[in-house]
């Protein structure tokens, strides 16, 4: 994985690609889905590693300006109401030196 430092996965769904990032990042996840936040966070268990993962939606995320070092999505547009506005949110939220 390419992520790095304090990383958002947007969409996190069941947490199937939380054991793919790398030991070293500080995890958090959000989801508009209650089931499959519940999901993830055995997952996240399993992994035994903290993760931050939280109900949101990524056309109004819950964090402040250039909060994360990396912004991964994996099949999340597809599904967003407004995909423009959730992808200026996570412009919002990455570092100016960021990486989506």
């Amino acid at each position: 994985g390419h992520a790095k430092g304090k990383t958002l996965e947007v969409g996190v769904g069941t947490g199937r690609n939380l054991g793919l990032y790398p030991d070293d990042v500080e995890l958090a996840g959000i989801d508009v889905s209650a089931n499959m936040l519940a999901r993830a966070r055995r997952v996240a268990e399993r992994l035994d590693r903290p993760i931050e993962l939280e109900i949101a939606d990524v056309q109004d995320l819950p964090h402040g300006d250039g909060s994360f070092d990396t912004v991964t999505a994996t099949c999340v547009f597809c599904s967003v109401a407004d995909p423009v506005a959730g992808l200026r949110e996570v412009a919002r939220v990455v570092r100016p030196d960021g990486q989506v």
